[in-house]
């Protein structure tokens, strides 16, 4: 509903798509066949009610189905947002277990870091700071494209510093208040490994609460992708939406609105579920 109203007060969409040329008359005939002609409310019964049918209306700038615009890129997004939580989650799973166990060593200083860094600065500055560095002065990655394995690592890393700095902070901050629980020091003192601990007892109650805001993370990369893929021009509803809200495709971006709304829904939905079966204090 908000992005419906939103959407209409950028503006009448006949000016973007016909020429300047287009008289009049052209203009009209175009709202009057696309339903722009009617009051607004009007077109929100009859949009809502296309919803309920499943039919999120057709493009105005591709002249097609909108849910046949999202099933082609919603692939690409899908790659670069699971590549980008592989790599947040290798990064910063370790660096947190390590910084929490030994927090006064180098391995807590950099987990402190990547924490700060990840969180404070915008995955947009990082996007740009890679193309300048490894796609304009080392010329070893592509800037832009989706042509394999190579052009994928820029967006992917650049798009995983935000979730890595959440991640790498939450895992040491469980890590630290899990250790000083009573079964932990239980374990010490029955004489058991600094390994075993760690293994055994720690990172298993560390891992109940990081399942939740992993599917958090996950409905997050897949909103944050929009000026990743814009920047890194990967083919992607990212850069769909972008194109989108640039041409006033009103049905293009109320389409990928609610598409990726439950879409999110439905991640958060499962990875509740997941940890109520894994943790039997929540069942």
């Amino acid at each position: 509903m908000l992005v419906f109203f939103m959407v209409r007060l950028t503006g009448d969409p006949s000016a973007l798509m016909l020429s300047r040329e287009a008289s009049p008359a052209q203009i009209e005939a175009f709202r009057q066949a696309n339903g722009f002609d009617r009051p607004i409310l009007e077109q929100f019964g009859s949009y809502m009610g296309g919803v309920v049918r499943g039919d999120l209306g057709q493009s105005l700038n591709y002249n097609m189905p909108t849910m046949q615009l999202i099933s082609g890129r919603m692939p690409a997004t899908l790659e670069l947002a699971v590549a980008a939580l592989l790599i947040a989650l290798v990064v910063a799973v370790p660096l947190g277990v390590l910084g929490g166990i030994y927090p006064h060593t180098v391995a807590g200083a950099a987990a402190r870091l990547v924490g700060l860094l990840g969180q404070s600065v915008p995955s947009f500055v990082w996007a740009i700071l890679f193309i300048l560095l490894f796609a304009l002065n080392i010329q070893g990655l592509p800037s832009s494209g989706r042509s394999g394995l190579n052009s994928l690592i820029l967006p992917a890393l650049a798009l995983s510093l935000g979730g890595m700095g959440q991640l790498t902070r939450l895992t040491r901050a469980m890590v630290l208040e899990v250790r000083e629980e009573n079964y932990v020091r239980a374990a010490r003192a029955r004489g058991l490994s600094g390994r075993a601990v760690a293994f055994r007892h720690i990172l298993p109650n560390v891992a109940i609460p990081l399942i939740s805001v992993v599917g958090i993370q996950f409905t997050y990369l897949l909103g944050g992708s929009v000026y990743i893929e814009t920047i890194f021009a990967w083919p992607g509803l990212g850069l769909l939406l972008q194109e989108a809200i640039f041409n006033n495709d009103f049905p293009l971006i109320q389409a990928i609105t609610i598409f990726i709304a439950l879409f999110a829904i439905s991640i958060n939905l499962v990875t509740d579920l997941l940890y109520a079966w894994i943790d039997p204090r929540v069942r």
